[in-house]
């Protein structure tokens, strides 16, 4: 097992493992600090055949609805 870098970045940094192990098992070797621009496309699931991907699809329609909705309502006044 590795020693702990002073700043622990990455997955196998954090755990004291070596990135080609993380990487031999098929693992991606994540940041733990930085945020990722990993997301699911909304297009993909409305194409999909799945009815759960179909559905997930929907749901976000709707969320994305909703947020649309409350962004029009009026603020309060301030004090």
């Amino acid at each position: 097992m590795k020693k702990k870098p002073a700043i622990r970045i990455y997955f196998s940094d954090y755990f004291g493992v070596e990135p080609k192990v993380v990487e031999d098992y098929g693992a991606f070797n994540v940041s733990l600090i930085n945020d990722l621009p990993l997301f699911i496309d909304p297009f993909l699931l409305f194409h999909s055949e799945r009815q759960d991907y179909q559905e997930l699809h929907k749901g976000i329609i709707r969320y994305v609805t909703f947020l649309r909705t409350k962004a029009r309502l009026a603020l309060p006044a301030g004090r």
